[in-house]
């Protein structure tokens, strides 16, 4: 945080790419419209999210990640949504990447996915095995729509 002005800062002019032309498989974008100049902003992947019932918000979601925030949130949005988990479990219960480039799909612990990953090969991807992955945790706000409470 900026010392006395309650301003918290962060890394995001990193999402610039100072090399025009070159795409790398670390994330960066080479194109004209995300190489660093005067009065620019770069690519960015935050995904604040609210999903509301009945017009008023019922879930909050927030997580780091850089270029993997994006399909984190849809993996907790269709736990919520599909599945109904949990807001502590659907936020621990996420554990596969693809982020473009390079070409793949990245998963933690593909075993316990075994029909998913046949179907996905079966479909032509490359799946691959990983440890941890790098988007850390989601962060999940949930409350109980009757009884208003958090989750």
């Amino acid at each position: 945080m900026a010392r006395d002005t309650g301003i918290l800062l962060n890394n995001q002019m990193r999402a610039f790419n100072i090399f025009p032309g070159l795409t790398g498989t670390n994330g960066t974008v080479g194109t004209a419209p995300n190489v660093i100049a005067p009065g620019k902003r770069p690519i960015s992947s935050m995904t604040p999210t609210i999903v509301a019932k009945d017009g008023r918000g019922v879930d909050r979601y927030g997580q780091p990640g850089s270029q993997a925030i994006p399909h984190t949130v849809l993996e907790i949005l269709v736990n919520a949504l599909d599945f109904g988990m949990s807001a502590k479990k659907r936020s621990r219960h996420h554990g596969f990447s693809h982020q473009w480039f390079p070409d793949q799909i990245i998963f933690e612990a593909p075993e316990r996915y075994p029909q998913m990953v046949r179907a996905l090969q079966g479909m032509g991807h490359t799946v691959i095995r990983t440890g941890p992955l790098p988007q850390g945790d989601a962060h999940t706000i949930s409350w109980k729509s009757l009884t208003d409470t958090l989750e």
